[in-house]
């Protein structure tokens, strides 16, 4: 594993192509696959474009793409042949307070929902019966799906992720059986919805006998998967830990919040340990 800084990585971005080129001189020798694997990161995932478009402009080749949580979310749409600027403008054209808040916008809300105009309700559903529980996610998902589902369309009816434009695999974890869950077939927008259900935030994704949610909980950067593709070089993109200071948890959701990012970080350590390169972002 090589971390590279931006002049190093230049260098490298620059042989790659012109090894791809010698390479096609022999009819003996191809060049390596090159996979990428996005990590996970919130908000700081959308630098996941940026990325992808350096690749883009110095002509690296992505012949596989993995990602977890908001690098599932980037990786799924270049998968289905979206580049850098596509991508985005999905970003920039969703209405991000609608997708992170606790309440359904009424005109995403299923017809039946709709005829109840004038029902009472409030951001958070609370149960009461014979003991009291809070709701399994402040957000359940489903303006997400809805933008998972629209950007995704037209590969509706494809169940094999190898059949996309870039084989694309992204990871979620697996409440009941305590595993990570590598997404290879089946609903691309659902498998995508199941990488980004963080936590307390997002409600799980119930699938078959599983419980799934983000994927960073395990596997924040799913090097093993890109590398199970076939891909003979690995390049993982990851971003830097903001430095903490004792007094920035000044409430429950920053103590989850670092307590979640300190889980994450120990199996990132593992992963980038199997990438043979790995990109920094600050």
């Amino acid at each position: 594993m090589r971390r590279l800084s931006a002049i190093a990585f230049y260098f490298v971005a620059v042989s790659l192509p012109l090894s791809a080129a010698a390479a096609q001189q022999s009819t003996e020798t191809e060049r390596p696959t090159i996979g990428v694997a996005l990590s996970g990161g919130s908000a700081l995932g959308l630098a996941h474009i940026g990325v992808l478009r350096y690749f883009e402009e110095h002509h690296i080749p992505v012949d596989k793409i993995g990602g977890t949580s908001m690098g599932g979310l980037i990786g799924g749409l270049y998968a289905t042949g979206m580049d850098s600027t596509q991508i985005r403008a999905v970003v920039e054209s969703a209405d991000w307070n609608a997708l992170l808040s606790p309440s359904l916008r009424f005109a995403d809300q299923p017809i039946a929902d709709k005829q109840k105009w004038n029902r009472t309700f409030g951001d958070l559903t609370l149960r009461f019966g014979r003991g009291f529980s809070l709701p399994s996610g402040l957000n359940p998902g489903e303006s997400l799906s809805l933008l998972l589902s629209r950007s995704t369309m037209a590969y509706s009816g494809v169940t094999d992720f190898d059949q996309l434009p870039v084989p694309f695999r992204c990871v979620a974890t697996d409440l009941v059986s305590g595993d990570s869950v590598v997404f290879g077939r089946g609903s691309l927008p659902i498998a995508m919805r199941a990488t980004m259900s963080l936590p307390g935030v997002f409600t799980p994704v119930k699938l078959d006998r599983m419980v799934l949610v983000d994927g960073g909980v395990l596997d924040n950067i799913p090097v093993d998967a890109v590398r199970e593709m076939g891909a003979k070089i690995v390049i993982a993109v990851a971003f830097e830990s903001p430095e903490v200071k004792p007094d920035q948890f000044k409430s429950l959701p920053d103590v989850m919040g670092q307590t979640i990012s300190l889980v994450v970080a120990k199996n990132e350590q593992s992963s980038l340990k199997k990438a043979d390169l790995v990109i920094s972002v600050r």
